[in-house]
C-alpha cells in the first residue's frame, strides 16, 4: 500500500511538473521574437473592396521592454513622401501625416491602436545615410518608417530587404522596374525610408533588389510604404485572449 501510495503521489508530482512544463512552453511560444511573423491589425490588399480587409502580417524585427518592433511584411500601399516640391524631413512630410492618420484609422480598431504606444523616434544624424550631416528632430510616433541605418541594420542584406507589393499597392502604379532586371522579375518594389537623402529635397528608399539609396526626389517617387511600429506585447496578449 505504501508502496502504491508512493508510486500516486510521484505520477501526481510528474503530472504537475509535465503540466507546468508545458504551460511554461505555451507561453514562451506566445512571445514573438526576432524572425517571428505575427499578424495584427487588416488592410485592403487585394485591391477589392467588396470582400473586407485582409490581416496584415508583420515581421518582428527586435524585442526588448514588452514591445516588439515590426515592420510590415508587403508594401501596403503606394504614396508619395511628400506631395509638395519643397524640401521636407519626417516631421514635416506627407507621409508621416497619412500614415499615423489615415492608415492607422483604416488598419486597426481602437483597441488595436491603443496596443501601439507613441514612441520617440530618433531623425538624428546616426540614423541617416554614413555621410549624412542633417540632424533632424526627434518625433513621436505610433507608426513610422525605418531610417538608412535601421533597414541596414535588421535587414542586412539584399535579399531581406526585398519587399513584394500587395495587389493594391501594385494596382496603384508603385514603382517596381529596375535596370538589369527583366520584366518577369519585376515582382518586388521599391519602398521609402524616412531618412533624407544627398539634401532635404530626396529621401532614402530601398531598390527593388534590395540595395539601399539615398537620392530619390520626394515628389516624383510612387514607391511602397512598409509601416513599422513598437508593439506593446501585453496589450496584444490581451486583444489576443
Amino acid at each position: 500500500m505504501k508502496k502504491l501510495r508512493r508510486f500516486v503521489c510521484a505520477l501526481l508530482a510528474l503530472c504537475a511538473a509535465m503540466t507546468l512544463c508545458a504551460s511554461s512552453l505555451a507561453e514562451e511560444a506566445a512571445d514573438p521574437k526576432p524572425g517571428d511573423v505575427i499578424v495584427f491589425g487588416t488592410y485592403n490588399q487585394d485591391d477589392i473592396n467588396s470582400n473586407g480587409r485582409e490581416p496584415i502580417e508583420w515581421l518582428v524585427l527586435d524585442v526588448r521592454d514588452g514591445k516588439a518592433l515590426l515592420l510590415s511584411v508587403l508594401g501596403l500601399d503606394m504614396q508619395f513622401f511628400d506631395p509638395s516640391e519643397k524640401e521636407t524631413d519626417w516631421e514635416r512630410c506627407g507621409l508621416r501625416g497619412w500614415l499615423n492618420k489615415t492608415f492607422a484609422e483604416k488598419a486597426f480598431t481602437k483597441e488595436q491602436l491603443a496596443a501601439i504606444p507613441v514612441t520617440e523616434v530618433d531623425n538624428g544624424r546616426g540614423k541617416h545615410i554614413p555621410t549624412s550631416t542633417s540632424d533632424d528632430p526627434t518625433t513621436y510616433d505610433r507608426l513610422f518608417l525605418l531610417s538608412f541605418m535601421e533597414a541596414a541594420e535588421y535587414l542586412p542584406n539584399r535579399d531581406a530587404r526585398r519587399c513584394v507589393p500587395t495587389p493594391h499597392t501594385k494596382a496603384r502604379g508603385v514603382v517596381m522596374q529596375e535596370d538589369g532586371l527583366e520584366e518577369n522579375e519585376w515582382t518586388c518594389c521599391w519602398w521609402w525610408l524616412r531618412s533624407p537623402g544627398s539634401d532635404h529635397t530626396f529621401a532614402a528608399f530601398v531598390y527593388a533588389s534590395g540595395q539601399l539609396s539615398d537620392n530619390r526626389a520626394l515628389n516624383v517617387a510612387p514607391m511602397a510604404v512598409r509601416p513599422a511600429c513598437w508593439l506593446d506585447l501585453d496589450a496584444w496578449r490581451a486583444l489576443n485572449d
